[in-house]
């Protein structure tokens, strides 16, 4: 018994070891806020006419090495239907995205915008 309480407090403390990452000295900078945000939902509560845009999957073939080009075809492609659409009954009123913005998510430079700009 006192084996198996040695063994698993070994395991524990090792796990442990190996979930704890190093902080990074860099700090990290908040993304600015949007220009446009969303309305109160006061304001937008009647509304019942719209769409939204879902992606993900934004990695690519650069993963960790470069700007993925590919993504920005994907995000030039979403603004391009976001204005052709705003005057129409269903305007796009928000995006989301479910995939992975950055490769390795320990390091807390790579959510920087201004660390991505190569």
């Amino acid at each position: 018994m006192r084996k198996c309480i040695l063994v698993m407090s070994v395991l524990i403390f090792v796990c442990t070891l190996a979930v704890a990452q190093p902080q990074s000295a860099e700090p990290v900078r908040a993304i600015a806020p949007p220009l446009h945000p969303l309305p109160q939902e006061s304001v937008s509560a009647g509304i019942q006419k719209f769409s939204f845009i879902v992606y993900g999957d934004t990695r690519g073939r650069r993963d960790g090495k470069e700007i993925q080009y590919e993504h920005s075809l994907v995000v030039d492609a979403e603004l391009a239907a976001i204005r052709r659409m705003d005057t129409t009954a269903f305007p796009v009123r928000f995006v989301v995205q479910t995939g992975d913005a950055v490769v390795h998510g320990g390091d807390h430079g790579e959510a920087d915008p201004r660390r991505r700009r190569r």
